[in-house]
């Protein structure tokens, strides 16, 4: 492993780590479609401020860095309690940096999303990072969306249900209290 992704990679963690201790990132709620040429995420993201004054945060979004991965774009953040209100400070093909205003005691929702260009069969999903905010999800809800024309081969974790909706596979997975150990990894055939 080269030196700046490893100081890269220790740096998003320690930004983690610090707004851990501070606020509590609870739930996820995500939607990925998967195609021949790209992956695109897009999810609302829960977080809760215990203390008793407002916080301002500067969060490292970390991006995929595999071979398998290509141009990171279309990447967007916003306030769900105000959909007028960019979150998204700027972003690399590495990390985006998203700004988080919430007052005490209250629940914010961020919807952030991106597409992921597709160099191979693989997609790949950041999960692990959850080990950084120090407690699992209370609650974890994805949803995979595949054209009947992919096959996937084999993903990270078992989904719970399968559903054909309109020439889509919907693979659903729902977890509770849940600390992943792994990313979430899709590979796939056409």
């Amino acid at each position: 492993m080269n030196k700046k992704l490893l100081l890269f990679i220790l740096m998003a963690f320690y930004s983690i780590i610090s707004y851990s201790q501070v606020i509590d990132f609870f739930r996820e709620d995500l939607f990925f479609i998967l195609d021949e040429n790209s992956f695109q995420v897009s999810g609302d993201y829960y977080f809760y401020n215990p203390r008793n004054e407002p916080l301002r945060l500067a969060m490292a979004y970390p991006f995929p860095q595999d071979e398998s991965m290509g141009h990171v774009s279309e990447v967007y953040a916003f306030d769900r309690n105000d959909i007028f209100l960019n979150c998204l400070a700027r972003f690399n093909q590495k990390t985006g940096k998203i700004y988080l205003h919430i007052y005490p005691k209250q629940i914010k929702v961020l919807r952030i999303g991106y597409t992921h260009e597709l160099l191979s069969n693989k997609a790949i999903y950041i999960l692990t990072t959850t080990a950084a905010w120090g407690k699992p999800f209370k609650e974890a809800y994805y949803e995979l969306h595949v054209p009947f024309d992919i096959q996937v081969d084999s993903m990270s974790y078992e989904p719970d249900e399968i559903q054909q909706v309109g020439g889509l596979y919907i693979y659903i997975f729902k977890r509770r209290n849940f600390m992943p150990e792994k990313d979430f990894e899709i590979y796939f055939s056409n």
